[in-house]
Parts: C-alpha cells; structure tokens; sequence
C-alpha cells in the first residue's frame, strides 16, 4: 500500500508528466552524482487525457537498470493530489550516464466469485540523467536495490487474510440476519397464538360467569323450592294430626267437633271460604335453607361470590398477553433490521471511497516561444477543444515564476495557481506555490 508522503519545502523537486496506454515524448530527470534524498521525482501519470490519481490501495515501483548494470525496484509514495513522489537516493546516483527508468503500479482486483486478481502497470519510460561528479567518491559501491518484492508479497498476504476475514463477517452477518428474520417470524407466531388463546380466555370467562350466574338463578329456585316444600311438609303433617286426632274422637265416641272449639287454642283449626286454615292459625314456618353464601333475603349472587374469574379480569390478563408479544415481536425485527442496515450501510460507504474524481485532458499546445526557443505558454484542451488548463511563464529568461490557470467545462475560470522558479546551473530545482 503507497503512503501519503509530503515533500519538504527546501528539496528539489523534478517535476513530469508520464503516460499510462500510449506513447509520449521520453522526458528527463536529472541529478548529481552521489546525491542522496535532496532532490524529488514527482510523476504525474495520465491515461487517456485524464489524470491518473494514485491511491494507498496501489504499491508503486521505481524500477531502472543503472550503467553498471544492477537493478533498482524501489518502492515510491504518493502525494496529496494522487501524484507518484519518488525520493533520488544514493544507490540510483552512484554510477554516472543516462539511462531509462519508469514507474510500476500493482494493486488488486476481484472476479464474479470473489477470487483476487493482482492487477500490473507500467508507464511510459523517462530518462535519468546522473551527471558526474568532480570528486569521485569510493566509499559508496554500486548494488542491486529491491525492496518492492518484498512489500508486494507482504501486502499480498494481508490482503488475501483481509478478504477471508470479510468473507467470513459478510456470511456470518447474512446468517445473523436469516436467524433474526426467522425469530421476527416465530416471534410474530408466538404473538398471534397468545393472541388466540386470550380470546379462548375471555370465552371461557364469561361462560364461567354464565354458569355461575345460571348457578346462583339456580340457587334461588332452590330456595323457593325448599320453602314451598316445607310449607306443603306442616301442612302435611297438619292433616295427618288432625285425621288422627279425628280417629280417636270416633274411637272415643268424641268425633263430634263443637262450634266454639274451631280457631280456638286446644280446639281444631277453622277453614276459610277458599276451603283452607286461615294464616294466623298456622304456626311459623321453620324453613332449613335460611340463607346461601351468608347471604340471606332476596339473594342475588355474582361471579365473585362463587369464586369465578370476571370478564374485566380475563380481557386485562389477554390484553397484557397480547402487549407483551408484540413488544417482543417488534423487539426482534428492530434488530433484524438494524443489523442489515449497518451491514448495507458500511458496504455502500466502501463503494463511495474506491470512487475518485479525476481532471479530463487529452491534448497539449506549446505557444510564443522565445528567442532561445523556450515556450513560454502550454494549453491544455479537452477532446471537445474546450480548455481546460494553462501555463504561463512570466516576466523574461531566466523566467522566475509561472502562472497555472484551470477552467470548467464553458472556459470560465476556476482556480489560479502562482509557482516561483528557483535555478541552479542553469536547471530549474524547484517550483514553490505562492498563491493559489
């Protein structure tokens, strides 16, 4: 993976540009023999007219084959714009001459079945320059320098164990959410089954109240009942005494009732016009029921007095049930729910990051050259001829700035950039925003 490097402000800085599918004109680098990390290479690759931005998914090659013929394949970072920065170090100056170099780019790809596909590209070349030293310096031998192999087989390796590891989240978080739909369903089942058994329960209660109703109805007729029979009991046993008490009055020649002995205490008891004795010569009536659940009187008797559930009760047990079931049911699904959303959420916020946007330009005009035939105006045009980007060199040779202007898509002005220009030898060492 390339790391985000910033170059420091008092290094030089050669600045080129570098193509990806099609040929261009070789550009050059140059550097002292022996020098180490004072001066930078800063690529910027284009594919097609359109800026080619480098990210830290990619690991990047500095690769060349010097005059004495050992091999460099180092590893080179990138900037904040996506551009290649590659430090000129020691081993790729000690031998002086002109030789080709260019940038390698690898990163990783995916197939239909998540299998990894690495994924190579090569700039064109550009030459370096090493020109040499007045005082040859011995001390400093001439070596193969490979240290991007190594990190490209390390960086291979996480990246395969990385892909495992979110393989193996990405099955555990479907099974997490099938698990969770299947408990939103069984819980949804569990809250319909206690919904059907409250209503069963409320059925049962007010047939319960019913019964106990029909029971204490029951109970009354039975009271009724059982006065009436004790009523038609002394009544009974009233005609009995009297047939007896007649019998022995014909036994004892006494059968003759007198006048003044009906009504009358120790007489016999009267009849009135309906064939029946009079009230007030009955004795009072001893019934054997004279009360029902210490109740006694009229008696009307409820649900409670017989220790039956009411319905108010039995709606308020099936309403509780019902709560609870669906605050269980709506539980599960909240989660099913969140954990599939945090799942989605996290694999649409990846797709967003591997997206950048990149500049368009496919075509480079050089203008107004000057007497030494230097071109003092580059412009960059789109493939409609649109202008997207112009550089300027102000004032007169040797030019000590320039002016870098990038416009939208209807040439209207967006950014301005101001670079100062410092010489050495006659070779430009470093540009420096001044204003932007």
């Amino acid at each position: 993976m390339a790391k985000v490097v910033t170059i420091p402000a008092n290094a030089v800085k050669q600045e080129i540009d570098l193509e990806l599918n099609k040929p261009s004109e070789r550009q050059r680098v140059h550097a002292i023999q022996y020098d180490n990390n004072k001066a930078y290479i800063v690529a910027t690759v284009w594919n097609n007219g359109e800026q080619y931005k480098l990210t830290t998914d990619d690991t990047i090659a500095f690769v060349c084959t010097k005059p004495d013929g050992h091999g460099i394949n180092k590893e080179a970072f990138i900037d904040n714009e996506g551009r290649i920065i590659f430090p000129i170090g020691e081993q790729l100056t000690v031998v002086y001459g002109e030789f080709p170099a260019e940038f390698r780019i690898f990163s990783v790809t995916y197939d239909d079945e998540g299998k990894i596909i690495p994924v190579s590209k090569a700039t064109t070349s550009f030459m370096v320059w090493i020109e040499k030293s007045s005082l040859q310096n011995n001390t400093v031998i001439s070596s193969d320098d490979f240290d991007t192999l190594t990190k490209l087989i390390t960086e291979a390796t996480e990246v395969i164990a990385n892909a495992n590891i979110a393989i193996d989240n990405a099955i555990t978080a479907t099974s997490n959410a099938t698990n969770a739909t299947h408990e939103a369903i069984v819980a949804t089942n569990n809250a319909n089954t206690a919904t059907a058994n409250a209503n069963t329960a409320t059925v049962n209660a007010n047939n319960a109240a019913d019964r106990a109703n029909e029971a204490a109805s029951n109970a009354e007729i039975a009271t009724v009942d059982a006065i009436e029979a004790t009523v038609n009991a002394n009544e009974a046993a009233d005609r009995a005494n009297r047939a007896a008490q007649d019998a022995e009055d014909v036994i004892a020649g006494t059968g003759i009732v007198m006048e003044s002995q009906k009504g009358q205490p120790n007489g016999v008891a009267s009849l009135d016009e309906n064939g029946k004795v009079p009230n007030e010569q009955l004795p009072e009536i001893e019934a054997p029921v004279t009360s029902v659940n210490e109740k006694t009187g009229d008696v009307v008797l409820t649900a409670e007095d017989v220790g039956a559930e009411t319905p108010a009760d039995a709606q308020a047990k099936a309403d509780a049930a019902e709560t609870n079931a669906k605050a269980y049911a709506n539980n599960v699904g909240t989660v099913a729910i969140t954990t599939a959303n945090n799942y989605t959420d996290q694999e649409v916020t990846k797709h967003k990051n591997d997206n950048t946007p990149h500049r368009e330009a496919v075509s480079i005009e050089r203008k107004n050259p000057d007497d030494d035939g230097v071109f003092t105006l580059i412009e960059f045009r789109r493939s409609d001829g649109t202008l997207f980007k112009t550089s300027q060199l102000n004032g007169t040779s040797p030019y000590n700035s320039r002016t870098v202007k990038y416009y939208d898509k209807n040439e209207n002005l967006m950014q301005t950039v101001e670079y100062s220009i410092t010489y050495s030898n006659d070779e430009v060492v470093s540009e420096v925003i001044i204003s932007a």
